[in-house]
């Protein structure tokens, strides 16, 4: 991911317990500008389309979609919707259609003008994607975000992949409203699916508690 993009490309030594911000340029050093001219060089790169899935998603996303329609709404620019639809169609086939798949564009440059032939970048706020999809609930790894739609009475779930991510730690009653934390897709499934949970005894949490 960007991690070892900006290792190859830098010259860095990054891990991803360095990365303790969404921020780029509070990990690696720069400014804003710089960081986003970083990503906008990643984007180039093949390795951008081809970033692999979490491990245990795609299982899981196939166990949701029985009981959930399910929809995309990601941070990305208009600009990479080709590769961004490209990966997920290729990691998760059968489970979203292109139609599903919303970009809020953030983090927009203004550089990243010219992709648009004059037309006006929309931005949007995770939060209004949710509800433009009639979504009930985001699951994501960025804390604003799991803050964001709370405050639009949505329900979150804070994914923290083995709680390694220090990007989105906060003390458990420090959590947004109506906000979770699971530290696993398997998890995922247990709290939204209850039924589906195996015999590995994943801990249940009930959403009227959320």
């Amino acid at each position: 991911g960007i991690c070892r993009f900006h290792n190859e490309s830098y010259g860095t030594a990054l891990v991803p317990a360095h990365f303790h911000s969404y921020n780029y340029w509070e990990v690696w050093g720069g400014t804003r500008e710089d960081a986003t001219a970083k990503v906008r060089q990643w984007y180039q790169l093949p390795s951008f389309e081809n970033l692999d899935p979490v491990p245990g998603a795609l299982a899981a996303l196939q166990t949701l979609q029985l009981h959930y329609h399910l929809v995309v709404v990601t941070s990305r620019q208009d600009f990479v919707a080709p590769q961004t639809i490209r990966n997920i169609q290729r990691h998760y086939p059968g489970i979203f259609a292109d139609a599903d798949i919303h970009f809020a564009n953030h983090w927009i440059d203004p550089s990243d003008h010219k992709h648009y032939h004059g037309r006006g970048i929309i931005s949007k706020s995770k939060a209004q994607l949710c509800q433009e999809a009639n979504a009930l609930l985001l699951v994501d790894d960025n804390l604003d975000y799991a803050r964001d739609v709370s405050k639009h009475g949505l329900m979150a779930v804070l994914f923290d992949a083995e709680g390694s991510y220090l990007w989105n730690k906060c003390a458990d009653n420090a959590l947004p409203e109506r906000t979770v934390r699971c530290t696993s897709w398997k998890e995922i499934v247990a709290l939204l699916c209850p039924a589906a949970e195996d015999k590995a005894g994943v801990p249940v949490s009930s959403l009227q508690h959320v």
